[in-house]
C-alpha cells in the first residue's frame, strides 16, 4: 500500500492543477462570452489572430521565465530537477502569469544580443496591429474596439494555455520518471486502435 502512496499523491496534484486551469477556462470564457457580440464567435479571423497572438505571447512568457535548464532532458529527472517542485509551487511560480514581467521582457529586446526577444516583441506588436486592422474594417468603431478587446482577453487566455500545457508537460515527466515511458506507450498504442 506504501508503494501506492506517491502516486496517489501525484493524481492529487495532478488533479488540484487541472482544476485551477478549467476554473480559470471557465471564468474567461464566459467573461467573453458575455462581452461578446454574437457575431464575434462566427468571425474565423479574429480567433485565428487570438490563436496566433496566445501562441506568441506563450511563447513569449516561456522564452523569456525559463532558462535553457528548465528543459534540458538531462537534468529533468535528478534531483536538482527545476521542476521538482510541489503543486503549490507550480501554480504560484511556474503558471502564474502574474509572476510574470512583461515590462521587463520589452526592455530586454534592446539589450545586446536579444534577436530573439525583439523577434517576439515584434511578432507581438504586428499581430496587435493585424487585429485592429481587421476589427476597424469589419465592424463600426465601438463595435470595433469591443472586438480588439475580446480577441486580446482570448489571446491572453491561450497564452496562458500554452504556458500551463508545457510547465505541465515538464512537471509530469519529472514526477512519472521512468513511468513516462509507459504513458507514451498507451499513448501510441491508443493512436494505433484509433487509426
Amino acid at each position: 500500500m506504501d508503494v501506492l502512496a506517491p502516486f496517489g499523491r501525484l493524481v492529487l496534484n495532478v488533479g488540484i492543477a487541472i482544476a485551477v486551469l478549467l476554473g480559470i477556462t471557465s471564468l474567461t470564457l464566459n467573461l467573453l462570452d458575455r462581452f461578446a457580440r454574437r457575431e464575434f464567435f462566427q468571425v474565423p479571423l479574429f480567433i485565428f489572430l487570438a490563436k496566433v497572438l496566445g501562441c506568441v505571447i506563450g511563447a513569449a512568457l516561456l522564452f523569456e521565465q525559463y532558462q535553457r535548464h528548465y528543459f534540458d532532458i538531462a537534468r529533468l529527472f535528478v534531483d536538482e530537477s527545476p521542476w521538482n517542485i510541489s503543486v503549490w509551487q507550480f501554480l504560484v511560480e511556474r503558471t502564474n502569469p502574474f509572476s510574470y514581467a512583461p515590462i521587463a521582457s520589452v526592455n530586454a529586446a534592446y539589450q545586446p544580443g536579444a534577436t530573439a526577444t525583439l523577434i517576439l516583441v515584434g511578432t507581438i506588436a504586428a499581430t496587435l496591429g493585424l487585429i485592429c486592422v481587421a476589427a476597424f474594417r469589419v465592424w463600426p468603431a465601438n463595435d470595433a474596439w469591443r472586438s480588439v478587446g475580446l480577441t486580446i482577453g482570448f489571446a491572453l487566455w491561450f497564452g496562458y494555455l500554452i504556458l500551463f500545457g508545457v510547465s505541465l508537460l515538464f512537471w509530469l515527466l519529472f514526477w512519472l520518471n521512468i513511468w513516462t515511458l509507459l504513458v507514451v506507450a498507451l499513448l501510441i498504442q491508443h493512436v494505433r486502435h484509433r487509426i
